[in-house]
């Protein structure tokens, strides 16, 4: 659906990379 857009990636790819930091560095927060 996106392949035309190499740039684009999915929010929710971003919420799970925060949820990731803040669960391993708590102190991130």
């Amino acid at each position: 659906m996106y392949e035309d857009e190499p740039t684009y990636r999915d929010p929710l790819d971003d919420i799970e990379e925060l949820l990731a930091i803040r669960q391993y560095s708590p102190t991130f927060w």
